[in-house]
């Protein structure tokens, strides 16, 4: 019971968390994500030679690619957090497998719209891809981790 309990925490934490990001307004989602280009383009100063014609142009796509990230990252902890809840509750894998992946595609679709109603924001069909992408990986590691204990405990009781 508290193993179940757990797992509904993190669905809808991790679900409240989506919405909250998605209900900032353009400028204070920005600013969130340029603090962390900011820490990300240090590094890649730090480790590789950049011309300072090239600054801006590096800025710009390692902002864009900690934008996507965080979206991917989101719905691939979503969809885990999903698939471990259908798991505590016995359902078979296929059940497991299209719930794990339908929550996060329609949460996605509704977060999308969603933004078409926050200030400066914009739905993006993109996003739900990306976002669905995170959750198709989230439930393909999930399966793989589960096969490998799987394995693993046959290994041991034989």
């Amino acid at each position: 019971m508290l193993k179940k309990s757990i797992l509904w925490i993190f669905v809808i934490f991790i679900s409240v968390q989506i919405f909250s990001f998605s209900s900032a307004t353009a400028a204070q989602s920005n600013s969130t994500s340029k603090k962390v280009t900011e820490v990300v383009v240090e590094v890649v100063k730090k480790t590789r030679s950049v011309p300072k014609a090239k600054e801006a142009t590096l800025f710009e796509t390692c902002h864009k690619i900690v934008r996507k990230t965080a979206h991917f990252s989101e719905f691939m902890l979503l969809a885990i957090f999903v698939a471990a809840l259908c798991r505590s509750y016995r359902f078979n894998m296929h059940v497991t497998l299209i719930i794990s992946l339908l929550y996060p595609l329609l949460f996605a679709a509704a977060d999308e719209f969603h933004q078409l109603f926050v200030d400066g924001r914009s739905g993006q069909i993109t996003d739900v891809l990306i976002d669905f992408s995170g959750a198709l990986t989230g439930t393909l590691a999930f399966v793989l981790c589960r096969f490998i204990l799987l394995h693993i405990r046959r290994k041991k009781s034989s």
